[in-house]
């Protein structure tokens, strides 16, 4: 009311009152050092993948719609977050033994099964199973179970693995690739975890074995993705780059996601053909494989070593060397070298001169 009647009365109103600014002290003109420390765990700014990729294509190449000439090199590294579980020792149960750390048992991709030997032969026809065989790839790149749990532990409660079966652990690993479509979809997965990406390659087995099912009963596989564009004027070979983990498989029949649509032509194989190549590689760098165990090189390479300086010694203690040194000594003595490199010498000037009596020299072999 005071204020209205002030402002009534023609009086200015009263302004808030302005903070006092104080000089600095003494304290603060000293120089401080500020201490930043980074996150750990899952918001660690660490590098966890690097990739070089090298892309080339000819003018033939371009105009026949060919693929270009792909090759991709990633070093990836594994932190200890990613493959394992920290438990609260305060939530455990009193009668259970207590673990602090619990392994995820996260399942490689299938192109860990990759032979390092199938790998450097170069690109071979895709293995991908007939109508007709089992819907199970080659043993060498055995998939990973649907029925398999990713987000507990995939071992059985008895201790027993899954024949082939790896799982990740922390460390660096070496992925190479001669595929631009695995390439694509290595760097679209960069942006998932390892639980994410173990249920894509699990979408993707599963893919493959609806479609083998479907053909082994003689009914028509169509394949495409939850966007139109995604297989929109691509043939059956591109249309696995484009789709991703919303990709589904209509079968003839089997109602669906596809029912009242209208479909894409007819898939002729198997949606995803990558998982039967060999065109892509994964190699544990902190845990290789026995093939590429540098100790294990050495040793195989330097196996027939011992053996060659067994002989050498016997040789030695016999007393042959020294008999075999008498004999050299004696035919140098005889003169027998010195009369062979005469006999050699006029050979080969007979060869390619004639004698004076024949006329002029010619070349000869």
């Amino acid at each position: 009311m005071s204020t209205q009647s002030n402002a009534g009365n023609g009086q200015p109103q009263s302004q808030p009152a302005q903070p006092v600014a104080y000089p600095p002290s003494l304290v603060d003109k000293i120089p401080s050092v500020k201490l930043f420390i980074p996150p750990k765990g899952p918001f660690s700014p660490q590098i966890s993948e690097r990739c070089f990729t090298y892309s080339s294509q000819t003018a033939r190449g371009r105009t026949l719609g060919e693929e270009p000439w792909s090759r991709t090199v990633c070093i990836r590294r594994v932190f200890n977050h990613e493959v394992r579980r920290q438990l609260d020792p305060r939530w455990r149960h009193p009668l259970d033994p207590f673990k602090a750390v619990v392994p995820l048992d996260i399942p490689l991709p299938p192109e860990s099964r990759t032979p390092i030997s199938g790998f450097l032969a170069g690109p071979a026809a895709p293995s991908s199973p007939s109508p007709n065989s089992s819907t199970s790839p080659p043993p060498s790149r055995a998939p990973f179970s649907p029925s398999t749990s990713i987000s507990t532990s995939a071992r059985d409660t008895s201790g027993a693995e899954p024949p082939h079966q790896k799982y990740w652990e922390p460390g660096y690993y070496l992925w190479l690739s001669r595929s631009r479509h695995a390439t694509q979809e290595h760097m679209d997965l960069m942006s998932r975890s390892l639980t994410q990406q173990a249920v894509y390659e699990r979408q993707k087995q599963e893919a493959n074995e609806t479609w083998a099912r479907a053909a082994k009963r003689g009914q028509a596989v169509w394949y495409w993705a939850d966007s139109p564009e995604g297989t929109e004027g691509r043939t059956d070979g591109q249309a696995q780059g484009a789709t991703g983990a919303d990709a589904q498989v209509q079968v003839q029949g089997g109602g669906g996601a596809g029912d009242g649509v209208a479909l894409p032509p007819m898939h002729t194989g198997p949606p995803f053909p990558d998982l039967f190549d060999n065109q892509t590689l994964l190699i544990s760098l902190s845990h290789p494989p026995p093939a590429l165990h540098v100790p294990s090189l050495i040793a195989k390479y330097l196996a027939p070593t011992p053996t060659l300086l067994a002989l050498v010694r016997d040789s030695v203690v016999s007393g042959r060397q020294a008999q075999l040194v008498d004999r050299l000594a004696g035919s140098v003595r005889q003169g027998d070298p010195w009369t062979l490199a005469g006999n050699v010498a006029t050979r080969m000037w007979k060869l390619l001169w004639k004698d004076e009596e024949g006329g002029q020299g010619k070349e000869g072999v």
